[in-house]
């Protein structure tokens, strides 16, 4: 194969294809990658789309995909978009044509490579949520905002009481929590 166009000089030779030029229609796609996929190597057919899936033949060769296979399409599911802290979500890729890889990054430094990953984010804040799969006809990417949230702080006065009008009242609000952090202040009405 003189022309590194994965031809020997004997297949160069029976497809009528220059053992001197690797791409004998100068379409960018070498000649045996181009008969290997059923593709004329004296047409120049780089910009066409065999498989109908938006990235055109060249691309699909320079990219290391099958033209034939479609790109995958996806997008991303979870549990819930809020929640509060810690805040558990259940990822889910719901996907047309082959995957063969995922990769997720999950907004706050962590990522994960499984088809259904569980992440929990300890920190309240906006998280933008990346999917970035892969396959034989290609590559494709979905993103969303999850929002994690401090819960409130949950305020609790005491048993229930009954009083007669007029009567003074204790209430006892030690009972009273916020799992974030301490509470810095009592206010009562």
């Amino acid at each position: 194969d003189f022309d590194g166009d994965g031809l020997n000089n004997l297949a160069e030779f029976q497809n009528q294809t220059n053992p001197a030029d690797n791409d004998t229609d100068g379409d960018g796609m070498p000649d045996g990658w181009e008969l290997l996929h059923g593709f004329n190597p004296f047409i120049n057919d780089a910009s066409e789309d065999v498989d109908d899936d938006g990235v055109s033949n060249l691309e699909e060769y320079l990219n290391g995909f099958d033209p034939h296979i479609p790109a995958p399409a996806v997008s991303i599911a979870v549990s819930s978009e809020s929640g509060d802290v810690p805040f558990e979500v259940v990822f889910e890729t719901q996907a047309g044509g082959e995957i063969t890889a995922w990769q997720w990054d999950f907004g706050d430094g962590a990522t994960s490579n499984e088809r259904r990953p569980v992440h929990t984010y300890s920190e309240p804040g906006d998280y933008s949520v990346t999917l970035q799969v892969s396959g034989p006809g290609g590559a494709a990417a979905d993103s969303l905002t999850l929002v994690c949230k401090n819960p409130l702080p949950v305020a609790d006065a005491g048993p229930d009481q009954a009083v007669d009008e007029g009567a003074v009242v204790r209430l006892n609000g030690s009972n009273s929590y916020d799992s974030n952090d301490e509470i810095v202040f009592y206010q009562w009405n």
